[in-house]
């Protein structure tokens, strides 16, 4: 893993993209995820992640889209919560492996248990119809909030 040295900027991604890669820190300031997105239109979007490590320093968190997660390299588990909201209790331990595909829907929440070193997955989303928010004490936080509140902004 190497060493992050930029900031999360409050900023929402862009509408029209073809090829562009991002990264986004972990607590710690090593890089959790490098995203290239292959295409992202306002109607879909295909995303190559590696990612470098699970999410043991976060929340569960949602997505703004529903998607589609097809494991290129390796395998990683999580914990999906069906409905937070209603039952934040409630949650089912998942594996995906290798050339595995599983989709996932706005209104559900997870968080990686274990990500294998060299982890890759190809994410294909819908439309963007809400923003990322971590589920926390009850409650879905907007991510630039809960990132204040924990001190990584």
């Amino acid at each position: 893993m190497s060493r992050y040295s930029g900031k999360v900027e409050g900023q929402r991604s862009p509408k029209w993209v073809v090829w562009m890669r991002m990264t986004i820190p972990c607590k710690n300031g090593l890089e959790y995820l490098t995203r290239l997105r292959i295409v992202q239109t306002p109607y879909f979007g295909i995303f190559l992640h590696d990612i470098h490590e699970d999410d043991s320093d976060r929340c569960c968190h949602n997505h703004p889209w529903t998607f589609f997660s097809f494991v290129v390299r390796g395998w990683y588990s999580e914990r999906l919560y069906p409905n937070p909201v209603v039952d934040p209790q409630n949650y089912v331990v998942k594996v995906h492996r290798r050339f595995s595909l599983h989709r996932m829907d706005r209104e559900s929440a997870h968080r990686l248990t274990y990500a294998e070193t060299g982890l890759k997955t190809l994410i294909f989303v819908g439309p963007r119809r809400a923003t990322w928010a971590l589920f926390d004490a009850g409650r879905f936080v907007e991510w630039q909030a809960y990132e204040r509140e924990v001190g990584t902004m």
